[in-house]
């Protein structure tokens, strides 16, 4: 990953959390290297490789999931509900 557009995405974050809020947009600073990475591939010429795709899909996954966008179902809560109350 090149150097610039690193700082670019660092930029844009920056102003992101000017904008929405600390509280709101830190559950999107791992978003960071993808964005790097798709800034180093638009403006640098970077190669795209596969644990590029597996790594952006990881991150975005679990950052819907922080998020919220990613509902888990009544099943999932209650054995949540269930296994704190055995340990």
């Amino acid at each position: 990953m090149a150097l610039f557009p690193s700082v670019l995405a660092y930029v844009l974050w920056n102003r992101a959390v000017r904008e929405v809020g600390a509280a709101r947009d830190g559950q999107f600073i791992h978003l960071i290297p993808v964005f790097g990475t798709l800034l180093s591939i638009l403006l640098l010429g970077e190669r795209l490789h596969d644990f590029h795709l597996l790594v952006a899909v990881g991150i975005a996954l679990a950052t819907a999931r922080r998020s919220g966008l990613l509902h888990c179902s009544q099943r999932c809560f209650e054995h949540r509900r269930r296994f704190r109350v055995q340990k």
